[in-house]
């Protein structure tokens, strides 16, 4: 995306703790038939940062959040 940004970086530099626990094996979680009657009943929310580069307008968290209901993100 962005080739002059990483010219300067070694390949082992991209190595991280999360990239081999990503590899790891997840246990799936069990399918639930309930699902929420009204629209924000329950919102999901994933929260990730501190990133060590900040995004192109300085942010350096990223927030995710769903709704239930609709599966909205």
């Amino acid at each position: 995306m962005f080739p002059l940004s990483f010219k300067d970086m070694v390949v082992s530099d991209f190595q991280s703790k999360v990239c081999q626990f990503a590899k790891h094996y997840h246990t799936s979680f069990p399918i639930n038939s309930m699902k929420c009657s009204q629209p924000f009943t329950l919102i999901h929310f994933d929260i990730w940062g501190l990133a060590k580069i900040p995004y192109i307008h300085g942010a350096r968290w990223f927030v995710t959040f769903i709704n239930d209901y609709s599966r909205t993100t």
